[in-house]
């Protein structure tokens, strides 16, 4: 089956048995890389290629044949008439293997880019932890502020290995006034707890430490009132979103976060 010219620079041969592989992909390959009347593409069968006789001394061959005795055959005579030869099967299965193997290593390459991001986030969020330094608040992708005991740091380092994000924690204390930078970030959000909850967190807090007497006031509810009331305006002045993490767990408030900042 002749597809192009009669007088040609090469001879392509195809050769096929029931494979699903077409001569006319192979033509559509071929054709954009070479100008179409420097060759013609011919398809015959293996028994007419065995006795083919040819005055053309550039031919290529592409084959694909399922029978592994008939390919070995083929090669064989390939190799006799110094002809150049290809199996499609081949080709098309070096090319697949190829293309998953570059999937493959940009999958790796994006995995092990969260990975390190994830990693450099919670080292940020340890550097920073409540407000240590408030030269990194700028630096931040969120804040998150709050009361003492609302969960800030470990909602911080959690938040940062599952979304590689920058946090800071500020605690809020009324004697303490918040960095000047505070109120220069971009996103911030505000945690919030009932009175009850808090009392009992701190009461625990102070057991463990052994501090119960030193320390009474801190969860006492006037001074948590007192708290709560400072944070509130603190806040406002924010404009920032507040949870409330009374009832709920640090994945919960972390989902409730990433919902807020991507909206």
């Amino acid at each position: 089956m002749i597809f192009k010219g009669e007088i040609s620079i090469i001879d392509i041969y195809f050769i096929k048995d029931d494979a699903i592989v077409d001569s006319e992909v192979i033509l559509k390959v071929i054709g954009d890389e070479l100008n179409r009347e420097d060759f013609k593409l011919i398809q015959i069968t293996e028994k007419e290629f065995e006795t083919l006789e040819v005055s053309n001394s550039k031919n290529l061959v592409f084959y694909s044949l399922k029978d592994k005795k008939q390919l070995r055959k083929l090669e064989k005579i390939c190799i006799e008439k110094d002809f150049i030869y290809f199996d499609t099967f081949k080709i098309l299965k070096y090319g697949f293997k190829k293309l998953f193997e570059k999937s493959k290593a940009n999958s790796f390459k994006k995995m092990d880019e969260k990975y390190f991001k994830r990693i450099e986030a919670m080292e940020f969020a340890v550097k920073y932890d409540d407000g240590k330094i408030s030269r990194g608040i700028l630096e931040a992708d969120l804040l998150i502020v709050g009361l003492s005991r609302t969960s800030k740091t470990p909602l911080s380092i959690y938040l940062a290995n599952k979304s590689g994000l920058k946090i800071i924690n500020i605690p809020l204390v009324p004697e303490v006034p918040i960095p000047k930078e505070v109120f220069e970030a971009t996103q911030i959000v505000g945690l919030t707890i009932s009175i009850d909850k808090l009392n009992k967190i701190r009461e625990q807090r102070l057991k463990t430490m052994k501090a119960e007497d030193k320390a009474s006031s801190y969860a006492s509810f006037g001074r948590i009132l007192e708290e709560l009331d400072y944070s509130d305006k603190i806040m406002k002045k924010l404009r920032c979103p507040v949870i409330d993490v009374s009832e709920k767990a640090i994945e919960e408030t972390a989902e409730i976060i990433l919902k807020l900042i991507k909206a």
